[in-house]
């Protein structure tokens, strides 16, 4: 895999981004910055999931989690939307003849797994994500295995234990061949029928949501006015929580080291971009299905109860129009199913992403699931940080824990490590985001138990 080139803006006001060869990208100040400062504020992640244990206890917009209490969760999926009315795209497969029309109450089939705490929050993730991601879930939702796989057997933990370490050759040979058998249709259309168990399922969710944005975003360059360059002034670049697919695969990817650590999930990922492709890619496409439709067809930019925008380019200039969701708008998703893609989405998950934790946080808060938020995720770890995170639903906000000083890193903690022992928070760091980590604390505190054990002054070495 190759790494995306790093983008060179500046993403906050008093912020600069500052590439080391040690540890790659940092947040560093312009100037000083007071204490209690909000530094970067992301409204939401890029993709994130919510495990399938709490999805029916976590409102799937703002994220409120009531101790497993469900009885403020009062809407699911797309009920109570009165609006749209969606053409089925393969009516035949239910009996119905082509063309049938059903409105969104009538729909049988899975949900899509997701629940609000009322009608405000579903409309905000309606006029985000839009009807035909909620469609795209519940397809994905089929995919789940209804019974619970068995846990691996002893002997078979113990084979697994005395397999030599992956290695990258052994990482591109086994997408190699995923890419070999993707060359015959007949193998493409047996992985509509692939089963994934819930981590597959709930991993897979993630993924797709990160392609769906991936679409979305190249749709809406289809929008721009010829020769301009620019995009209209009724409509900003599309982006989720402030950033594009553009700072999402330049994150570090952690693929190579996350697989020697756990090897058993390569074979999970496969089997991911197998249902995906099998599911929505172009291969994979049953009989009566519509073709892929150009990225900006029907491209839902912007919506409420039911309703979007569209616009398109006549005569040279940008049109706008209100009409209903259109079924199918997403349907070219599958362009995006690329293994280079979900290879990435997956690499850059571990190191990177974020938990959503139950708050406020103890030390008995659940984690509900993880989101990307690219911007957040250039921030350094330290063992002493000066800015913290607190969480207000979706929205992620970065303040300054006391007063920093003009051109000081800025930092946050990875994890509930600061109460720990250097030992401890190196083994803690090292396992869950993969680097031995040699802040300041961390080579203070190890200077000093070794002179007190008389073994003298350990030397600092950066890494």
């Amino acid at each position: 895999m190759t790494t995306a080139p790093i983008p060179q803006a500046t993403w906050q006001e008093g912020l600069r981004v500052q590439t080391d060869p040690r540890v790659g990208r940092t947040y560093h100040t312009t100037h000083a910055i007071p204490a209690n400062s909000t530094v970067i504020e992301a409204t939401t992640p890029y993709a994130c999931t919510i495990w399938k244990q709490f999805r029916a206890e976590v409102c799937a917009e703002c994220w409120r989690y009531d101790g497993g209490r469900r009885g403020f969760l009062t809407r699911r999926d797309d009920e109570g939307l009165h609006g749209p009315r969606v053409e089925t795209s393969a009516p035949e497969e239910k009996g119905e003849k082509p063309g049938t029309i059903l409105d969104h109450r009538e729909r049988s089939g899975p949900s899509a797994g997701l629940w609000f705490c009322g009608e405000h929050c579903q409309s905000s993730w309606m006029t985000r994500e839009g009807m035909d991601t909620l469609q795209l879930l519940r397809t994905l939702e089929e995919a789940r295995r209804k019974k619970v796989k068995e846990k691996v057997n002893e002997s078979a933990e113990a084979a697994l234990a005395e397999k030599p370490a992956l290695t990258r050759t052994d990482i591109e040979h086994a997408w190699d061949e995923t890419r070999q058998k993707e060359r015959s249709p007949k193998e493409v259309r047996r992985w509509r029928e692939i089963q994934l168990d819930d981590f597959e399922t709930d991993m897979a969710r993630y993924v797709l949501l990160a392609l769906v944005h991936l679409y979305r975003e190249q749709g809406a360059q289809h929008l721009l006015p010829p020769d301009t360059g620019q995009m209209p002034a009724f409509e900003k670049p599309l982006s989720f929580g402030g950033a594009t697919w553009r700072e999402f695969e330049a994150l570090q990817s952690n693929e190579l080291r996350h697989l020697q650590t756990y090897p058993e999930l390569l074979e999970d990922q496969i089997r991911i971009y197998q249902a995906l492709q099998g599911r929505f890619g172009l291969g994979g496409r049953r009989r009566g299905d519509s073709a892929a439709e150009p990225a900006a067809a029907g491209l839902a930019l912007n919506g409420e109860g039911g309703k979007h925008k569209h616009a398109r380019v006549r005569n040279g200039k940008v049109e706008t129009r209100v009409g209903r969701w259109e079924a199918g708008s997403l349907r070219g998703v599958g362009s995006v199913i690329t293994v280079e893609n979900v290879r990435m989405a997956l690499g850059v998950d571990p190191g990177n992403s974020f938990g959503i934790w139950e708050v406020p946080i103890t030390e008995e808060s659940e984690c509900l699931g993880f989101g990307v938020y690219p911007r957040p995720s250039l921030f350094n770890h330290h063992c002493m940080p000066n800015v913290k995170k607190e969480r207000n639903g979706r929205v992620l906000r970065f303040i300054t824990t006391r007063n920093v000083d003009a051109d000081e890193e800025l930092c946050i903690s990875y994890g509930h490590v600061e109460q720990m022992d250097w030992r401890e928070r190196r083994k803690e760091l090292q396992e869950g985001w993969f680097f031995q980590c040699r802040c300041s604390r961390c080579v203070t505190d190890m200077a000093t138990e070794r002179e007190a054990c008389g073994v003298g002054q350990l030397r600092p070495t950066l890494t």
